[in-house]
């Protein structure tokens, strides 16, 4: 191995060591025994077997965390297998190590009551692991109006939930921001939180407050550059392998004549971004709809008749206006009273539902009774509009025959 460190003079020069031999702190040997059945291919350290022979000399096995914490599959080398029956093992020869709990016999199996014994060095106690790990970066930005960033990777929700930064630290256009104390989402004292996914994990970072002018750009980085993975997970190696079945399924689902999809199980870190990113577009662009899209109803008050015999207006109806964008389509009924006149006619009605109405077209037509022609000149003509009304009017109306339902739909838009 490779020692570096510091001299005298500044710096140690690196030198090679063959093994080094000195014992230390904090490193521990492990021993176990176990006793093969005859045509066993395998030991698992799970579940040993210990010799009877060895027990009865005060002989134990260490225990399953142990042996699981020596992390065989990452420190192979660590490991020297013997054989009551054919002496010391080769490994890659003799046996191979397939994970930290199992090794499997290459070229033979074991016979009845063979012993086998291994020992186990440089066992660390400290804690320290070695794992598959990679710095966590991710950039981007946030769009106004938007206040979700996806990170792409998952990382622990609420990591040191006394303080105001955890597993991942944000910065946005280039301040580092803090996160709401315990992760709140209802005590915005910082500036975002993250938002849980499910089993502790998330993938987005919440601003409390989004973008009102302009693009803010996004950096997030793991606290202290490491994103620990699983131990001996192999990561890198499984999602080279995953791209490499990507390439192979299109292939085979063809010839199968089935779906791709009945070969795909879980998508992998790319996949889980873009379709992050999609769903969080998605989510913007419904909230943009639904803030402006509205389907409602109010009832017109007040005096808004001008030309009309006194008590001509019998009833008022509610009136459903749709709302889409900027365009307001707005349809409702009134009752007149016959008055046998003939008059003209101005109605204003009030817009209660928006804000100023533009660009008005539409009409108001009498409809009907039974046995009656309602007749060409029953129509108003939407022709004026002030800061709150839309006005109909027309000359020569006359109010006769049956009291009358007259229907009004008109279209403006909004300022």
């Amino acid at each position: 191995m490779s020692l570096t460190g510091k001299s005298s003079t500044g710096t140690l020069r690196k030198k090679d060591f063959a093994e080094s031999k000195s014992s230390s702190i904090g490193y521990k040997k492990l021993m176990f025994a176990h006793k093969a059945t005859l045509g066993d291919t395998q030991i698992s350290l799970s579940s040993l077997s210990l010799p009877s022979e060895m027990a009865s000399l005060g002989f134990t096995n260490p225990t399953v965390g142990e042996l699981t914490g020596a992390q065989l599959f990452a420190y192979k080398n660590n490991l020297t297998l013997t054989s009551s029956a054919r002496g010391q093992l080769i490994q890659g020869l003799s046996y191979t190590v397939d994970s930290s709990t199992k090794i499997t016999l290459q070229g033979f199996t074991a016979l009845e009551n063979e012993i086998f014994v291994g020992v186990i060095d440089g066992n660390v106690r400290s804690g320290l692991q070695v794992v598959d790990a990679a710095p966590l970066v991710a950039t981007g930005t946030i769009s106004v109006g938007v206040a979700d960033f996806n990170v792409g990777q998952p990382f622990t929700v609420n990591q040191y939930p006394s303080a105001q930064v955890g597993a991942v630290t944000v910065f946005r256009n280039g301040v580092q921001q803090f996160r709401n104390s315990g992760n709140s989402s209802t005590v915005l004292d910082g500036n975002y939180y993250e938002v849980n996914a499910g089993s502790g994990l998330g993938v987005i970072i919440r601003f409390n407050n989004a973008p009102t002018i302009n693009t803010d750009n996004i950096l997030v980085v793991s606290t202290g550059l490491i994103s620990v993975r699983p131990d001996g997970s192999m990561l890198a190696t499984i999602e080279n392998l995953q791209g490499q079945l990507d390439q192979v399924i299109p292939t085979v689902a063809d010839l199968a004549g089935v779906p791709q999809t009945n070969f795909r199980a879980a998508p992998n870190n790319v996949d889980l971004k873009a379709f992050g990113d999609r769903v969080l577009a998605a989510e913007t662009n419904i909230a943009a709809l639904n803030a402006n899209n509205v389907i409602g109803s109010y009832t017109p008050s007040g005096s808004f008749a001008t030309g009309v015999p006194g008590a001509s207006i019998k009833q008022v109806y509610p009136a459903t206006y749709t709302k889409i964008g900027n365009t307001v389509h707005v349809t409702g009924t009134t009752y007149f009273r016959n008055d046998g006149s003939t008059v003209n006619f101005t109605w204003t009605l009030p817009v209660t539902n928006a804000n100023t109405p533009i660009n008005v077209s539409g009409s108001m037509i009498r409809t009907a009774a039974s046995g009656e022609t309602a007749g060409a000149v029953s129509r108003l003509i939407a022709t004026a509009n002030n800061s709150t009304t839309v006005t109909f009017s027309n000359t020569g109306i006359t109010i006769n025959g049956s009291d009358s339902f007259w229907t009004y739909d008109f279209i403006y838009t909004l300022v």
